[in-house]
């Protein structure tokens, strides 16, 4: 049993910070989401949240060396979570002959307008900003873009969006611990061994 946890540990050891890097720049999604709570159904939202909560769930799971394979799999998840969330106006049968799949297709996903954009967007959102977000600076500027379109989005709208405030500084102060560790790691191997002896 101790060998089985410490293979895991082992697993989740390799590229543990872009894993972490992945988690709260999703959190910070999620939170500056909420700008547009008056103009999105309730679809929009629960397929923002799951396309984000899918796309974080394949980051923490798969390995950051197969890259291509994690986003196909976030796509294909994103695409899926807009087919089963989005509200369908009709259902349409699966066609009889072979000539009759390509209007099928057509047909479903027209139905799947505008959530298949919001979703595509948000994880294009999230795939960019964990890879862009590694150092610093560019915590710094992934967080302070979120404050700044919450904090214009609160004063200017009747939206309450304090609370969506507070996660983003609450997950801004985890991202720089999480940070600060890291540096530790790459700068002071030793003493980063030492700290988990």
């Amino acid at each position: 049993m101790r060998r089985f946890w410490a293979s895991i540990g082992s697993y989740m050891g390799n590229g543990w910070y872009e894993r972490f890097v992945s988690l709260f720049v999703g959190v910070v999604l999620m939170a500056t989401v909420s700008v547009f709570d008056s103009y999105w159904w309730d679809e929009s939202f629960a397929i923002a949240y799951a396309t984000v909560g899918a796309a974080i769930l394949v980051d923490l799971l798969l390995p950051h060396r197969y890259r291509w394979l994690r986003w196909s799999i976030q796509l294909v998840a994103a695409v899926w979570i807009t087919y089963r969330l989005a509200r369908k106006d009709w259902e349409i049968a699966l066609p009889s002959g072979s000539g009759e799949w390509r209007w099928w297709l057509e047909q479903q996903l027209a139905q799947l307008h505008p959530f298949i954009w919001i979703s595509i967007a948000l994880l294009g959102l999230h795939l960019l900003f964990t890879a862009w977000a590694i150092n610093r600076a560019r915590l710094f500027g992934v967080i302070g873009a979120s404050l700044l379109i919450l904090t214009v989005a609160d004063s200017f709208t009747p939206i309450w969006l304090w609370d969506d405030v507070a996660i983003v500084v609450f997950t801004a102060l985890l991202w720089l611990v999480v940070n600060h560790l890291r540096k530790l790691q790459v700068t002071h191997p030793d003493s980063w061994k030492a700290l988990f002896e």
